[in-house]
């Protein structure tokens, strides 16, 4: 199996690496998919990101969450620990 060049002038780029394109849904420092309306779209903000809640504000990437989450309760273990 060949593998498709990527064409540099096409590669997704940005500040966040988390980045997935709303209508192919590739991932950031790969080439969008030929069939992408989104193709030039190469220095993407967050809200052009598919995890970006317009709603919330925010990044909703299941690793932002996981990390959201985790962080949490160690938080209310500091604070037992404190007060105890």
């Amino acid at each position: 199996m060949r593998y498709k060049e990527i064409d540099s002038e096409y590669i997704i780029r940005g500040s966040c690496p988390l980045f997935a394109c709303r209508c192919c849904h590739t991932k950031y420092g790969w080439e969008h998919q030929g069939w992408c309306e989104e193709y030039r779209l190469t220095s993407p903000t967050c809200r052009d990101c598919l995890y970006f809640s317009e709603r919330h504000g925010k990044c909703k990437h299941p690793a932002q969450r996981k990390e959201r989450q985790g962080a949490s309760p160690h938080e209310k273990d500091d604070l037992a620990v404190r007060a105890g």
